[in-house]
């Protein structure tokens, strides 16, 4: 396993869009000289989903199904590039996204438990961290010949690089031409594949580079990658809090956006033993489900803990308990302290 991240220029020119495949309930693409995308076996159908919040018609496959094109003549056969925006059904284990050899090989362009992997020859698994979810997710594959006649290839998970490889062989489009998500039927490792729907297609021939990548994502015109949610509105802001209690002892914790994380404080009680003891307590991390949240812990002398709040901007307040055994070889028990807080670090609320 091998994480590529030189995502150097290699020979090729500038790439040209030779078919633009938008599937809007057809096929066929808007630039005229390009073949229709074919089905790969039965059971392919357009239906409507929603992208980016606007519905619309897509193309979905059951598992083992897919699309194939011809490119012989369309681009290139080293130098190349393919843009798809789609979503699985399905992302764990070997998932197969592009296959360049009309289903003779293993090599080619697949999803790996999430993780974009291009399959090579002498390095079977090159890869480096890229999400793919079940979500519509835009990936782009550009392959060119290098001067010393081996093969480069990136592939970009919304228009961002995320593995690269060379080889000898390289992903050359042979005869059998381009295939998306349909594995190969012959040699090894058959049959790793799953259902989905394909949005839209562009084939480029030549490499694009990074930056038209990157600019492409972006472009509604093309094939665009779908845009990132916009954050959570939060009533409160994250960030590190401090404060007092009612005993006038320091209370402190860490707020995300979703959780409440190492909550410390410090008790003081009239214990079992007739003294009166004080201590400090950390506990661990506790959802927070609308601004409130309650964190409990066990601690190592047998004795429990117990934190309840309630965040508002960036100020928070409520009440803490510690009892049973403690650090002093006896019972203490401090119930019903009040606390309040505010953040001294970090930001929000979320927009």
């Amino acid at each position: 396993m091998a994480a590529l991240v030189l995502f150097g220029s290699c020979t090729a020119g500038a790439a040209a869009l030779k078919a633009s495949y938008p599937l809007q309930g057809v096929r066929s693409s808007l630039l005229s000289g390009a073949p229709d995308l074919v089905d790969i076996g039965p059971g392919n159908r357009f239906k409507t989903e929603t992208i980016d919040g606007v519905a619309r018609p897509v193309l979905a496959f059951p598992r083992g199904g897919g699309v194939s094109l011809r490119t012989a003549g369309l681009v290139d056969p080293a130098d190349h590039s393919i843009v798809m925006t789609f979503r699985l059904a399905d992302v764990s284990g070997f998932r197969r996204l592009l296959d360049f050899s009309g289903g003779a090989s293993d090599l080619g362009l697949y999803d790996l438990s999430g993780t974009t992997v291009l399959y090579l020859p002498d390095n079977p698994a090159s890869s480096q961290a890229g999400t793919l979810g079940t979500s519509y997710v835009q990936v782009a594959l550009t392959s060119e010949t290098t001067l010393a006649g081996t093969q480069w290839t990136v592939a970009y998970v919304n228009g961002t690089p995320v593995v690269a490889g060379t080889t000898a062989q390289g992903f050359r489009l042979g005869s059998g031409g381009l295939r998306f998500f349909k594995d190969n039927t012959e040699g090894t490792a058959r049959g790793e594949q799953s259902a989905g729907a394909l949005a839209c297609v562009l084939v480029y021939d030549g490499a694009l580079t990074a930056g038209e990548v990157a600019q492409q994502a972006t472009d509604p015109a093309l094939c665009p990658a779908p845009r990132p949610p916009p954050p959570p509105h939060l009533p409160y802001r994250t960030g590190t809090y401090a404060g007092i209690t009612s005993q006038g002892l320091p209370i402190s914790f860490t707020v995300t956006e979703t959780s409440v994380e190492n909550v410390s404080f410090v008790w003081r009680a009239r214990c079992a033993d007739g003294r009166t003891h004080t201590n400090g307590i950390g506990l661990g991390g506790a959802r927070v489900e609308r601004g409130r949240f309650s964190v409990r812990g066990r601690l190592f002398t047998g004795g429990r803990a117990h934190v309840v709040g309630r965040l508002n901007g960036g100020r928070a307040r409520g009440r803490l308990s510690r009892w049973a055994g403690s650090a002093f070889d006896t019972v203490c028990v401090a119930r019903g302290i009040g606390w309040r807080a505010h953040v001294v670090s970090g930001s929000g609320p979320s927009a």
